[in-house]
C-alpha cells in the first residue's frame, strides 16, 4: 500500500471518528462553555479574527 493510500484511509478514518466525538457531544453541552465544535484546518484557524472563545476548534491540517 503507498504511502498516499494509507494517509487517506488515515484521514478517512480520522474524519469518522471526528464526527463520532461531535454527534456524542451534540445537545449535551451547556452553560456558558463550550457550544460548537469546528473541524478546519490551521491555516483558517489562524485566519480567524478573534476565535469564537465557545467553540471547541479541531485542528486537522
Amino acid at each position: 500500500m503507498s504511502l498516499e493510500s494509507r494517509l487517506s484511509s488515515f484521514a478517512s478514518r480520522l474524519a469518522t471518528e471526528f464526527n463520532s466525538v461531535r454527534e456524542a457531544l451534540n445537545g449535551k453541552v451547556s452553560g456558558t462553555g463550550v457550544t460548537a465544535v469546528v473541524k478546519l484546518t490551521q491555516a483558517e484557524y489562524d485566519a480567524l479574527s478573534p476565535p469564537d472563545a465557545t467553540t471547541l476548534y479541531v485542528i486537522v491540517d
